[in-house]
């Protein structure tokens, strides 16, 4: 990468002189949109596009991520795996371009992990036009967790609740449901 400018400074008092040269570098180009590639409820992998006008052997990338806090992990390649994360969490991931000991603006994504599957699915009750069910909190339940009850069968339905409990109403008798 070339120098974006030069300043040379000569300072001559008697017979000593001191030179000093100041050089800025330009920054690296940033690296392109990250791309979220798979999410597990330990795990997020993504990659993210070259920086433009660079070759490869010019820079490194350097990846950062929270809530956790962590030391910046420097990669050669454009995509990672990033694992030991909280279920259900927020994180927010930044990726740099490093040439010449220099960094690059930054490129900011946010994701959630996915929440620990629920346990303990158990039909509660149910009559010719409706059912209950019931299950277990997920392994690091948050308050702010909401459960999707997805009906498949004739009528299909969705239905988001707060509490571990559902009855799904208005079913048709003799007709087969699939509950997730």
């Amino acid at each position: 990468m070339e120098p974006r400018w030069r300043n040379a400074l000569m300072l001559l008092v008697g017979s000593v002189s001191l030179f000093q040269s100041i050089v800025t570098v330009e920054p690296p180009a940033k690296p392109g949109n990250i791309t979220v590639t798979n999410i597990t409820n330990a795990s997020i992998s993504l990659s993210w596009d070259r920086p433009a006008g660079m070759n490869a052997s010019q820079y490194t990338f350097n990846i950062t991520y929270r809530p956790n806090g962590t030391v910046p992990k420097t990669l050669h390649v454009n995509v990672t795996t990033i694992t030991d994360l909280l279920s259900g969490t927020n994180y927010t991931i930044t990726v740099v371009t490093i040439a010449n000991g220099t960094e690059s603006e930054p490129v900011v994504t946010s994701v959630f992990t996915k929440p620990n599957a629920v346990a303990n699915l158990t039909l509660v009750n149910r009559n010719t036009s409706s059912i209950t069910l019931s299950w277990a909190r997920p392994l690091d339940h948050k308050s702010e967790y909401r459960y999707r009850v997805q009906t498949n069968g004739d009528p299909t339905s969705n239905i988001i609740v707060a509490l571990e409990t559902v009855t799904v109403v208005q079913l048709n008798a003799g007709t087969n449901y699939n509950f997730s």
